[in-house]
């Protein structure tokens, strides 16, 4: 007796947890077990609203199974957002609220009763509880990001939304990084999501050193150099706009700090201790090997080139002046083997041109190789007394 009473036990404690299996992912197969279990009710009710939303007659089939699924058990969330289906249609907003919220306080875990509460809330005006299940939905279903996250964008765009929306960043949940990392790398307006991304805190969840650097090299990218050095200035706690520290400092935020770029024989490093920038041009190699971005103002501007070479006299690097907004080439300063160790031109920044390029690009011939430093590559407003030095203006191509 006792052995076939164990047996038994074992028996419907095995089907017992089937049924706590499947009730959520085979609904139908838990029935056959079980088949008052009112989860497993709630839950094939909702299979079969989701397949068919737009049905009236799934839809009032699905009320009535979540109905009497919640006879059965009241602490049934799925239920009750499936029998709120009803005060839906009935147009009564605020009842359709309290129901779906009665429902969240059973679990926070339930998304689509999370997303009926956003748009309940939309409909009710109430941008706070709207963003709250965002991030209620976000925290637990992290793969919803991209569904969400554009909407989050557009709303970041609303005057009246924005408060809010940054006080939600503020707090650092765990899914702003991510939203973060989306908005960089999707949204083509990425400038003005600004004022929201922001209010993120500087953490690894948040606006990150990577993330910060990242937002001000694609906003540059963009071609949105106004948000672009928005960015940097409110990022970097030592701005040099300028150039006019040269390479005394690390590369932190490019291209508005040096962008060293390496290619095929082509090599170059900073020495921010020294404050230099050394180079290699070998066998044939030509190409960009320094670059950054400034903000200018019209009028006459001085660009420095100062440093040493070592190579055939064939050889040559040249500083270039580049409008950003129109790719207008302002000016060239050429510097080669055993050549004075500055030059210096005046170069003429038109209206409309708030922005420029600082380049310096290297070329030299087969089976040579050069190697050089800078000390200076700037360019800084002109004085009155300025002139041109530079009797190597020449282009290396």
């Amino acid at each position: 007796m006792a052995g076939a009473a164990g047996l038994v036990l074992a028996a419907l404690s095995g089907a017992d947890a089937f049924v706590g299996v499947t009730r959520a992912r085979a609904p139908t197969a838990a029935l056959r077990v079980h088949p008052n279990d009112a989860l497993a009710r709630a839950n094939a009710a909702d299979q079969a609203f989701l397949a068919a939303p737009a049905d009236e007659r799934v839809r009032a089939a699905s009320e009535q199974a979540a109905r009497a699924s919640l006879r059965g058990s009241l602490l049934n969330p799925v239920a009750v957002r499936l029998a709120a289906l009803g005060l839906e249609r009935g147009g009564s907003d605020a009842k359709l609220l309290g129901a779906l919220d009665a429902g969240q306080r059973l679990t926070r875990h339930d998304a689509a009763t999370q997303l009926l509460l956003i748009e309940a809330n939309v409909a009710q005006g109430n941008v706070s509880g709207a963003l709250t299940g965002y991030d209620h939905v976000l925290r637990r279903k992290p793969e919803m990001g991209e569904t969400l996250f554009p909407i989050l964008a557009t709303a970041a765009r609303d005057r009246s939304v924005l408060p809010d929306l940054r006080r939600l960043l503020g707090v650092g949940a765990p899914w702003v990084g991510y939203f973060i990392d989306w908005a960089i790398s999707n949204d083509r307006d990425l400038g003005t999501l600004l004022p929201a991304i922001t209010a993120a805190p500087t953490t690894a969840t948040g606006l990150s050193e990577g993330r910060r650097q990242n937002l001000v090299k694609q906003l540059a990218a963009l071609r949105d150099y106004p948000a672009a050095a928005a960015a940097y200035r409110r990022f970097d706690q030592a701005p040099d706009q300028g150039g006019r520290a040269d390479f005394a400092r690390p590369s932190r935020f490019a291209p508005f700090d040096w962008e060293v770029q390496n290619g095929p024989g082509i090599d170059g490093a900073i020495d921010a201790k020294a404050g230099l920038f050394h180079f290699t041009l070998l066998g044939d190699g030509s190409g960009l090997l320094l670059r950054r971005l400034i903000a200018v103002r019209p009028g006459p501007h001085r660009l420095d080139l100062a440093g040493t070479m070592v190579g055939p006299a064939a050889a040559l690097v040249a500083g270039r002046v580049t409008c950003a907004q129109t790719g207008a080439q302002l000016g060239t300063l050429g510097l080669r083997p055993n050549s004075p160790a500055g030059v210096a031109r005046i170069v003429d920044v038109p209206r409309g041109c708030a922005f420029v390029w600082l380049a310096l690009e290297g070329k030299t011939t087969p089976e040579d190789a050069v190697e050089g430093r800078l000390s200076r590559f700037r360019l800084t407003p002109a004085t009155g007394g300025a002139r041109s030095t530079d009797s190597s203006d020449q282009d290396p191509r």
